[in-house]
C-alpha cells in the first residue's frame, strides 16, 4: 500500500512541477483513498496523503476544499498524537495559516502561525530536555569507567605487590 500511495503521490507531484495542478488531483484523490483503507484515516500515512491533496487544491485555488482537507488533517493529527510536538504538526499549522492567508483570512493566518511557534517551542523543549538527559547517561557512564578503571588499577597493582614482595604467593 506505501508503494501505491508514493508512486500517486509522485505522479501528482510531477504533474504539478509540468503545470498540470487540477490534473494531480485524481492521482492525490486515489493515493488519499488508498491510505485511507490501508491505514485508517488517523494514521500518518493518510494524513499526509491529505495534505498531499490539500496542497493541490490550495495551487490550483480551491481554497474551501484545501481548508476542509487541512482541518480534517489536523483534527485525525491531534487525535492520533495528542499535544505531543512534531513535525506533522507543525507543517499542518503552517499550511493551514497559508491557506487562510490566501482567502485573504489574516486573522486566522496568524493564528495558525502561533500555533506553529507553539509547537516548535514544544519540539525545542523536547530537544533541550533530550539533551540533558544524554548529558546526565554520558556522565553516569564515565563515572562507572573511571570506577571500572581505577578497581583494575588497584587489582594490578596488588598483583605486582604480591609477586613482588612475596614470591612464594
Amino acid at each position: 500500500a506505501r508503494l501505491q500511495i508514493k508512486t500517486f503521490t509522485l505522479l501528482g507531484t510531477l504533474r504539478r512541477l509540468l503545470g498540470e495542478a487540477a490534473a494531480e488531483s485524481n492521482e492525490l484523490v486515489l493515493a488519499l483513498e488508498t491510505a485511507e483503507l490501508a491505514f485508517g484515516p488517523c494514521h500518518d500515512e493518510t494524513t499526509a496523503a491529505r495534505n498531499n491533496l490539500a496542497v493541490d487544491y490550495k495551487a490550483a485555488g480551491r481554497f474551501d476544499e484545501a481548508l476542509a482537507l487541512y482541518q480534517e488533517s489536523l483534527r485525525h493529527a491531534l487525535r492520533a498524537h495528542g499535544n505531543n510536538p512534531s513535525s506533522l504538526l507543525s507543517s499542518l499549522h503552517h499550511n493551514l495559516g497559508g491557506v487562510h492567508h490566501a482567502m485573504g483570512n489574516f486573522a486566522a493566518a496568524e493564528g495558525s502561525a502561533g500555533h506553529v511557534g507553539d509547537v516548535l517551542g514544544a519540539v525545542a523543549e523536547a530537544a533541550r530536555d533530550d539533551a540533558a538527559m544524554r548529558r546526565r547517561v554520558d556522565a553516569a557512564r564515565a563515572r562507572a569507567r573511571s570506577t571500572v578503571q581505577i578497581i583494575t588499577a588497584m587489582t594490578v597493582a596488588m598483583m605486582v605487590g604480591l609477586l613482588v614482595f612475596s614470591g612464594g604467593y
